[in-house]
C-alpha cells in the first residue's frame, strides 16, 4: 500500500481549483479502515478479473492476511485520532502536535485516547487491556462468587422444600395418630 491523501486525487485534479476547495472544506473524508477495506475489495476484484493471465496479479493470500490485520489495527483508536486530526472544525483538532503525540502514545499503551468520544465500556476495555492478569483473576473470583450463590441458593430451595414436605408428613402422621386414638375409644 502506498501513501494516499484523505480524498481521492484524480477526483481533486479533474475538478478543478474552486471546486477542490469546496470539496475539502465539506466533504467528510473516509475513515483509514474504511478506505484500506475498500481498496482491498477493489483488489480482490481485479483479481478476480485478472484470474485467467498467468500469475493474474492476484493479491497472494498472505498479502491479503497482512491488509485484513492492517485493518483490524487501525479500526477504532487510531481511526479516531486521523479522524481528529482532519476535523474541518479548528476548535476539535488538536491543539498541538504534543496533543497528537500524547494520543499516539496512550493508544500504545492501551489507555483511552482523547480523540474518542468517552464512554464507560470504551474504558473498561481500556483497564481490562492494561490490566489482563489483574481483570482475569477479579473475573474469575466473580465467577466463581456467581457460581457459588447459584448453588447455594438452589440448595436451599431444596432444603425448604424438603422441611415443608417433613412437616407436611408429620402433620398428616399426627392427624392418623389422632384418627387412630379416636378409633380405639370408640371401639372400647
Amino acid at each position: 500500500m502506498r501513501n494516499k491523501t484523505p480524498f481521492d486525487a484524480k477526483e481533486l485534479l479533474a475538478a478543478g481549483l474552486d471546486q477542490m476547495r469546496r470539496i475539502i472544506r465539506e466533504k467528510e473524508p473516509v475513515r483509514p479502515s474504511t478506505r484500506l477495506t475498500q481498496e482491498l475489495v477493489a483488489a480482490s476484484r481485479q483479481s478476480a478479473a485478472d484470474s485467467g493471465e498467468e500469475d493474474g496479479g492476484a493479491l497472494p493470500s498472505r498479502r491479503y492476511g497482512q491488509v485484513e490485520e492492517l485493518i483490524r489495527l487501525l479500526r477504532g483508536d487510531l481511526d479516531w485520532i486521523v479522524m481528529k486530526c482532519l476535523e474541518k472544525d479548528r476548535t476539535r483538532r488538536y491543539e498541538t502536535a504534543n496533543g497528537l503525540t500524547r494520543d499516539v502514545e496512550r493508544h500504545l499503551n492501551n489507555e483511552p485516547v482523547i480523540a474518542r468520544p468517552p464512554s464507560r465500556i470504551y474504558r473498561l476495555q481500556k483497564f481490562a487491556r492494561r490490566n489482563r492478569a489483574a481483570f482475569a483473576a477479579a473475573s474469575a473470583v466473580t465467577a466463581v462468587l456467581v457460581i457459588a450463590t447459584v448453588i447455594s441458593t438452589w440448595k436451599a430451595i431444596r432444603a425448604m422444600r424438603a422441611e415443608r414436605h417433613a412437616q407436611g408428613e408429620a402433620k398428616r402422621a399426627g392427624i392418623a395418630a389422632t384418627r387412630a386414638q379416636g378409633a380405639e375409644k370408640v371401639s372400647i
